[in-house]
C-alpha cells in the first residue's frame, strides 16, 4: 500500500494501514528502560484488549474510562476500545498515593459526566479504580477492570467496523476557564484533523516523532499518537513526569533516536531552556517544534532558538499553531520550515480600541506571534459580540468551521447550543486576522478590564517572568475588585521563599513601570500549589475564584 494512498476515515482503518505499511517502525516507550513495538505489534495487542472488552460483554457504544500510568497499557487500551466500538476517554493518573484524595476530588466530576461502563486501570494505579467509581456514585453501573485481565484474553476478536459518523472518542477539555466538558468527536472529525496535521507538518516516512504530553490532552492523543499512526512513523514516548523531572534525559532520548518533530506549550520549551543540557549535543534532525495551547511567547521562541542553534535546531524550527479539543487539535498552523511572523502593534490601540495597529516610534509596543493560516478544509473568521465578521486587524472572537468540528458536548445540550452556531464553532478565544494569518491575543473569560481598557493576562505574566526572583512558568495574573478599588492580583512562585517581601516590591514595581497598571496584591505560593488544569496549564479563573473567596493562601 502506498505511503500516500487515500486517507482512512476511521481510527481502526488508520491503525490497520499503519500495521500494513510500518515495516520496523512503531512506538518506543521510554521510562526507566526502553521498549519498542512495531505498529503491527501494537495492533495485535489492541485486538487482544478488544477481545477482553467483548469477554466482559462490552458492546459498541459503551463508554470506557482509561486510567493507566504505563504507556503501553494506555495506548493499547485506547486502540482496543476503539476496535471494539467502545467510546474511550483518557483521564490523568494520581501523582502519588499521598495525593490520592486530592486527585479524586479533581477528577471525579469527569467520571460522573462520562458515566462509563468500564474503568480500566493498570497495575501502577490499580488502587484508584474502586474509590473513583465510589466517589462518582457509579458502584452499580461501572466495572473496574485491570489491564492484564483485558490483554490476557485468549478468545477471538469480533471486529467492529465503525461508520465515519460514529463516535471515536470523548475528549474531556482541560477546564482552564470552565468545568471540564466531554467533546464528542466522530471518526470522520478525528481523521480530518489528523490528515490536516500531517499535511501541514509534511510528515515523511523517515521522520521520528517525540512526545511527552499526556494522552488525555488533545496534543498528546491526536497530535502525537494518532499523527504518528497515520503516517506509520516511529514515535518516541515518555511520561510528563519523566519529562519534567529529567529534561536532560529527554534531550538524550531525542538525540539517540533522531527525533525530528515535537510539540508542546510555551512552558515545555521554557523548561528545556532552563534545565536542558545543551552544549555538545547533536539535535540536527529536529526540524519542527510545534508550539501552542496558549498565546505564543515571542521572546521565549527567540531565546530558545538562539540557545539550541549550536545543537542544530533550525532558525525556522518553531511552528506556532492554534487549536482546541473542539476541533480535534489544530485549526491553524505555520507551515513546516517557514519562518513565523511576529507583528509589533501599538499597545494603546490594542488595549483601548481593540485594533492591531502597526507600531510607530512613540507607541508602547506589543509583540504578537502569527499562528499561521487555516489547515485544509478549515475556515476561520473573527466576529464581534453580535456574531458579525470584523475586518482584518480588528480583535474579536475566533470562530471555526470545517470537517473536524465536534458533534457537541457529551450530555450537555445547553453548552453545545452556546458553542455551536450553525456550522461555526465559537471558541471563546480572542484574536485577529491579517493576510489570512491568525494572531491569537487571549481568552475572553480571562480578559482583564480596567478603566474601560482591555488587558491580556499573559502580557502581565511575561513582564513578571523577567524577574530572576520568580520561578518560570509559575506566574498568574488576573483582575479583581476590592471595595471601590480595582486592579491586578499577581500569584507567583518564588525561587527563594526567604525573599518574599522583596519579591512583592519588585513585582509591583515592574508591572507599574512596564505597563502602568495598579497591582492590588501579590500572593506568593509554592509552584505546586498554584491551580493548574489536568494538562498543566495555569488556571487563572480558578486562581481568581480562590482569591476572592479568601482561600488562596
Amino acid at each position: 500500500m502506498s505511503f500516500v494512498s487515500e486517507f482512512p476515515q476511521t481510527l481502526p482503518a488508520i491503525l490497520a494501514r499503519a500495521s500494513e505499511t510500518c515495516g520496523n517502525r512503531g512506538l518506543i516507550f521510554v521510562d526507566e528502560d526502553e521498549q519498542r513495538f512495531t505498529w503491527a505489534e501494537i495492533e495485535g495487542q489492541a485486538q487482544r484488549v478488544a477481545a477482553g472488552f467483548q469477554n466482559f460483554e462490552g458492546e459498541p457504544g459503551d463508554r470506557v474510562t482509561i486510567v493507566c500510568q504505563g504507556l503501553r497499557p494506555l495506548v493499547t487500551s485506547f486502540f482496543g476500545a476503539v476496535l471494539a466500538g467502545l467510546h474511550p476517554s483518557i483521564l490523568p493518573t494520581p501523582i502519588s498515593r499521598r495525593r490520592l484524595q486530592g486527585y479524586l476530588q479533581n477528577i471525579v466530576s469527569i467520571v460522573r459526566v462520562a458515566e462509563p461502563k468500564f474503568v480500566v486501570v493498570d497495575e501502577e494505579v490499580e488502587l484508584v479504580g474502586e474509590p473513583l467509581v465510589k466517589e462518582a456514585n457509579l458502584e452499580n453501573k461501572a466495572l473496574v477492570i485491570r489491564y492484564d485481565e483485558l490483554i490476557g484474553s485468549s478468545s477471538g476478536f469480533d471486529p467492529h467496523e465503525p461508520a465515519p459518523d460514529e463516535i471515536a472518542v470523548i475528549q474531556f477539555t482541560s477546564g482552564s476557564t470552565s468545568s471540564p466538558r466531554g467533546v464528542v468527536l466522530p471518526h470522520r472529525c478525528v481523521a480530518a484533523n489528523v490528515q490536516a496535521i500531517v499535511e501541514r507538518l509534511e510528515v515523511a516516512p523517515h521522520d521520528v516523532g517525540g512526545g511527552w504530553l499526556p494522552m488525555y490532552h488533545d496534543m498528546g492523543l491526536i497530535g502525537n499518537l494518532l499523527g504518528a499512526t497515520a503516517r506509520s512513523i516511529d514515535l518516541v514516548l515518555t511520561t510528563p513526569f519523566n519529562f519534567l523531572r529529567r529534561p536532560r534525559r529527554w534531550l538524550d532520548v531525542m538525540e539517540r533516536h533522531n527525533v525530528s518533530i515535537t510539540a508542546g506549550p510555551n512552558v515545555s520549551y521554557r523548561h528545556l531552556l532552563e534545565r536542558g543540557d545543551i552544549p555538545g549535543r547533536d539535535l540536527g534532525r529536529w526540524r519542527v517544534a510545534i508550539v501552542g495551547a496558549e498565546p505564543v511567547d515571542p521572546d521565549l521562541l527567540a531565546a530558545f532558538t538562539e540557545a539550541f542553534r549550536p545543537a542544530g535546531f533550525p532558525k525556522a524550527g518553531f511552528m506556532p499553531a492554534y487549536g482546541l479539543a473542539e476541533v480535534g487539535l489544530m485549526a491553524t498552523g505555520v507551515r513546516a520550515q517557514e519562518e513565523y511572523e511576529v507583528m509589533e502593534v501599538d499597545r494603546e490601540a490594542l488595549e483601548g480600541e481593540g485594533i492591531a495597529r502597526p507600531v510607530n516610534e512613540a507607541s508602547n509596543c506589543a509583540r504578537i506571534v502569527s499562528c499561521g493560516a487555516p489547515v485544509r478544509e478549515t475556515s476561520v473568521r473573527i466576529v464581534d459580540d453580535h456574531g458579525k465578521s470584523v475586518p482584518d486587524n480588528c480583535i474579536g472572537e475566533i470562530s471555526i468551521a470545517g470537517p473536524s468540528v465536534m458533534r457537541g458536548y457529551f450530555n450537555d445540550p445547553l453548552a453545545t447550543a452556546d458553542t455551536l452556531h450553525g456550522e461555526w464553532l465559537m471558541t471563546g478565544d480572542l484574536g485577529y486576522m491579517k493576510d489570512q494569518q491568525l494572531f491569537v491575543t487571549g481568552r475572553k473569560k480571562e480578559l482583564i478590564i480596567l478603566g474601560g481598557r482591555n488587558y491580556y493576562p499573559q502580557d502581565i505574566e511575561r513582564v513578571v517572568h523577567g524577574l530572576e526572583l520568580v520561578r518560570p512558568g509559575s506566574v498568574v495574573a488576573f483582575g479583581t475588585r476590592n471595595g471601590h478599588d480595582e486592579g491586578i492580583v499577581i500569584v507567583a512562585a518564588p525561587r527563594d521563599p526567604k525573599n518574599s517581601e522583596s519579591i512583592g516590591v519588585r513585582v509591583r514595581a515592574v508591572v507599574s513601570e512596564s505597563l502602568n497598571l495598579p497591582v492590588l496584591d501579590v500572593v506568593l505560593l509554592e509552584s505546586g500549589r498554584i491551580p493548574r488544569t489536568t494538562s498543566g496549564k495555569l488556571c487563572r479563573g480558578r486562581c481568581r475564584d480562590l482569591y476572592e473567596g479568601g482561600e488562596l493562601a
